[in-house]
């Protein structure tokens, strides 16, 4: 639950604030480039992530594709001075985040076993909606201070420092997978017995 709310903080404000930041930069005047990187991207994200997940694993891929996500937010997003950062960034966005959506069930699966797999995707999903409705009122701060032509550098350092984080805790998550298991099978020894 607390690497859903650090990783959708993050997306939410990267995702709200990158068409604004976009214009800012000289992109179109409605920036929809951006968002039509971040989609298509998003597309195969899903269905490469899915096939790469397969491969190297489920819980693995969540926390690495969040890690990722942070570096690139710190290293394109936030020192931008053109939208050409901000287009390979969108991509590098679309790819992570599909490849997240389409690992999430079956990590969530492989963690906690398929009989918990809709009430604690639904837990981690209602995770995420706070985050929205506090990164809304960031976003709006965002846009303010890009109107004022100030720095926004600090807002979008946090939310790739937010990705991190939430990458960090995903790839603790095979960890702590092992240690839940361990303590699920005592407990149904003990019961057994």
């Amino acid at each position: 639950m607390l690497m859903a709310l650090f990783a959708s903080c993050a997306r939410f404000a990267q995702l709200l604030c990158l068409p604004v930041f976009a214009r800012s930069l000289g992109a179109a005047s409605d920036a929809t480039g951006v968002l039509y990187a971040t989609g298509a991207s998003l597309l195969v994200g899903m269905v490469c992530g899915g096939f790469a997940a397969d491969l190297t694993g489920y819980i693995a891929g969540i926390g690495l594709s969040e890690l990722i996500l942070g570096l690139f937010t710190l290293v394109l997003y936030t020192p931008s001075k053109s939208p050409a950062p901000l287009y390979v960034f969108s991509v590098v966005f679309g790819l992570t985040t599909g490849t997240m959506a389409s690992v999430l069930p079956a990590s969530i699966a492989q963690m906690f076993g398929t009989p918990r797999v809709a009430s604690t995707t639904g837990l981690v999903l209602a995770a995420c909606a706070p985050t929205l409705l506090a990164t809304t009122p960031a976003a709006l701060k965002f846009m303010h201070l890009l109107e004022e032509g100030k720095t926004v550098a600090w807002m979008a350092g946090m939310s790739g420092a937010f990705s991190v984080v939430a990458g960090c805790i995903g790839m603790m998550l095979p960890v702590l997978q092992r240690r839940y298991v361990r303590m699920f099978t005592k407990k149904e020894a003990a019961i057994v017995w």
